[in-house]
Order: C-alpha cells, then sequence, then structure tokens
C-alpha cells in the first residue's frame, strides 16, 4: 500500500498553468496572424504585383499562325515602342496588327497594375491611419 502514484499514469502540468488554461489553450493562435496583420500582408503584395506588371515588359504573340515568335511590345510605364514593334515585323499589314495588339495589350496591364496598386496603397493607407476601439 503505497501513496505514490504510478509515473505511467501522471500527467505532466508546467509549474504556474493552471489545468483549465492548458485544455483550453488553441495550438493554432500561436502560428496564425491577426486579421489587421493579414490584411496589410495582402495590401503589401497587391502593391508589389502592381509595380511589377508596370515595369515588366509586354510580349504579344506574332499575328501569323505559324510563326511561333513573340513581338515585345514596351511596358506600361513607357507605352507601346512602335520603333521596335516596326523592327519585328515584315510588312505593313502586320506592323499594324502589332501595334493594336500591342496597344490593347499596354492598356489591359495598365488597367489591372494600376488597380492593384491603388488598391494595395489604399488599403495599407486604411490600415495604418483607421484604428478601432480598444
Amino acid at each position: 500500500m503505497t501513496t505514490q502514484q504510478d509515473p505511467v499514469h501522471q500527467e505532466l502540468k508546467p509549474a504556474g498553468t493552471p489545468l483549465h488554461a492548458q485544455k483550453d489553450a488553441d495550438p493554432l493562435a500561436q502560428i496564425t496572424l491577426r486579421p489587421r496583420a493579414f490584411l496589410a500582408g495582402i495590401a503589401v503584395l497587391a502593391m508589389l504585383i502592381g509595380l511589377l506588371l508596370a515595369v515588366l515588359p509586354i510580349r504579344v504573340a506574332s499575328a501569323d499562325p505559324a510563326r511561333t515568335d513573340a513581338v515585345s511590345c514596351g511596358s506600361v510605364l513607357g507605352g507601346v515602342e512602335s520603333g521596335r514593334v516596326r523592327d519585328q515585323s515584315a510588312d505593313e499589314p502586320a506592323l499594324l496588327t502589332h501595334l493594336d495588339m500591342c496597344d490593347r495589350s499596354v492598356t489591359v496591364r495598365g488597367t489591372s497594375s494600376a488597380v492593384l496598386f491603388i488598391g494595395g496603397l489604399l488599403g495599407g493607407l486604411w490600415l495604418g491611419i483607421v484604428r478601432r476601439e480598444p
């Protein structure tokens, strides 16, 4: 008749932590982000993607289905570089087709990059300026 507990069935408790706090603690709470931090990360990511879309060059496929090469149009910040497109096009109808495709591509990418960049900027400013009540 001993008064000692069996070491196999003994629970280990950290010192100073009540037993009910151990059972109710969420293990994911230690690795998850708060909603404001998550939204701030999304805003920064949107700004970076918008900036990259504005800076990276645009390439469009050739108008001739038999050719597999692409025509470089420039970037959103520089607009359509007609001299570069003229050097890559063989004849006048192909040049006009390439200029039209490049102009539409620059417009679409410019809209996308502006929406992402400005949306990320406004979201970041809102998260930085607007404070919630504690």
